[in-house]
């Protein structure tokens, strides 16, 4: 049974250029917000009513909600807009209404390795790099938050138009490595957002991966999907890969074959992904590339009149009214606070809210450096190391040394290790039913499993040497 997914009705306004005139797909969104009120709509501080007297409990539960404050990035805005041009301009070729997007849907049930045609696709890739915790993906997710991402079209001009239009989904690059697993997670993100079940209808089938692909194929087309956002496409990176493993370009392929735009975002490891062919540097390069980094502690060398972002984000978890003692923010403070983090915004949210619960259950009621130290001692003992990375500009080693799981939340955990485990129950299987049809998926460490390493059936690939030593024991 389809569950009832929160969409939008849709509603038709038209665009004053020809171009994007006629089409329901792009009518049924709106124009860009101007600056202001975009910055308006997303930034947030937590509003504590100041004549309320909370006890200590109540205190705490407050400070809880120091996650939800956000300071609207300098980059922000531009992103903002950008994502929406490449939504709707990847729209004008992609009408519904028209014969030949009639067309192009029924060549994508019936074509192999199926591609929308060239001449009209414009479909392009933004791309974002930046260090883990420095707010890539809200980065993405705030400015999508001003999208519907589902739109429900009924008719159209007085013609009936019974179509889900799916404005944007967003999925991780597979951890499990295999293009089963990129259509997987795909089938996922869509069955979030519009209560469907291509997950679980595909994912038990024994069918090929080009014939899983056009599946997908079908679903990206057939419900207008306008944006795709790839996340931490660093894990595309890889040495001696299979001719299954999902590469950028593969990745790239199939969104730009249906004339869907890309959102990719990934660490300062995903670098060399931009480096691999002209035609994938060219394509991934299309849009805009945006880096989003730790904010610099840019205090002591503004000029008169100038306005500092550090400034301007720390002051937004400067709550006085939850702690008993008057405390400010001034210089040493701040500098301190980014020392400890190196700028970035998701550690300085966690250490900013913290230091307020430590306040609190210490009874010292104020926020002051030695307070800082202690909660970033015991509280960050496993980022230690990553931030001093950081700090010393070695980004690369900040990723290196970075614990698992630092930054994910737990659904993100929790879908990834549903993906992981049914891609490998079904390479078990497809190694065990050699006869069945379809592809069989190699399965690297089957013999290790079954064969202790030690046993002289192991003996492929062992030097002269090796060999004899083995044999001799």
């Amino acid at each position: 049974m389809k569950t009832e997914f929160n969409v939008d009705k849709a509603e038709y306004r038209a665009f004053k250029i020809a171009q994007f005139q006629g089409n329901p797909l792009i009518e049924a969104l709106r124009p860009a917000l101007d600056m202001k009120s975009f910055a308006k709509k997303i930034a947030y501080r937590v509003l504590y009513a100041e004549d309320e007297k909370l006890d200590d409990f109540e205190r705490e539960l407050s400070i809880e909600l120091i996650d939800l404050t956000y300071t609207v990035p300098p980059e922000l805005y531009s992103l903002y807009k950008t994502i929406l041009k490449n939504i709707l301009t990847g729209y004008i070729h992609r009408n519904p209404v028209t014969r030949d997007m009639k067309a192009e849907q029924h060549k994508v049930s019936v074509e192999d390795d199926y591609h929308f045609p060239v001449t009209v696709n414009l479909s392009k890739c933004i791309s974002i790099i930046g260090v883990s915790g420095a707010g890539k993906t809200l980065s993405v997710r705030q400015c999508c938050s001003f999208f519907p991402q589902v739109i429900r079209h009924s008719s159209y001009k007085g013609e009936s138009l019974i179509l889900d239009q799916i404005v944007y989904i967003e999925f991780q690059a597979p951890v499990t490595k295999t293009r089963r697993g990129f259509v997987l997670s795909f089938f996922i993100a869509v069955d979030q957002v519009i209560g469907t079940s291509y997950y679980n209808e595909w994912k038990g089938k024994s069918i090929s991966i080009p014939i899983l692909i056009q599946e997908a194929k079908k679903v990206a087309l057939n419900h207008a999907l306008g944006l795709a956002f790839i996340d931490e496409i660093q894990r595309c990176a890889s040495t001696g890969a299979k001719d299954d493993y999902p590469t950028l370009e593969f990745i790239d392929d199939f969104f730009n074959s249906v004339g869907v735009p890309l959102v990719v975002a990934g660490t300062p490891k995903a670098r060399p992904l931009f480096d691999t062919t002209m035609s994938t540097t060219r394509r991934l390069s299309s849009s805009r590339k945006f880096t989003i980094s730790n904010i610099d502690n840019d205090l002591s060398n503004l000029e008169e009149g100038d306005q500092s972002y550090w400034f301007i984000f720390l002051n937004n978890f400067y709550y006085p009214q939850l702690l008993k003692r008057t405390f400010e923010f001034d210089f040493v403070f701040m500098t301190h606070v980014h020392e400890l983090t190196a700028g970035l915004p998701a550690l300085t949210a966690r250490l900013m809210r913290l230091a307020y619960e430590q306040a609190v259950e210490s009874e010292v009621e104020i926020l002051s450096i030695e307070l800082l130290d202690e909660v970033y001692y015991e509280q960050f003992d496993l980022l230690h190391k990553a931030i001093a990375s950081l700090i010393s500009g070695d980004d690369y080693g900040y990723e290196d040394i970075l614990p698992n799981n630092a930054f994910k939340t737990s659904n993100e955990r929790l879908i990834e290790e549903a993906i992981r485990n049914d891609i490998i129950y079904h390479e078990r299987l497809a190694k065990k039913n050699k006869a069945d049809e379809g592809d069989v998926i190699e399965f690297d460490d089957v013999a290790e499993d079954y064969i202790p390493f030690d046993d002289i059936r192991n003996l492929k690939g062992l030097s002269e040497d090796k060999l004899i030593e083995k044999l001799v024991k």
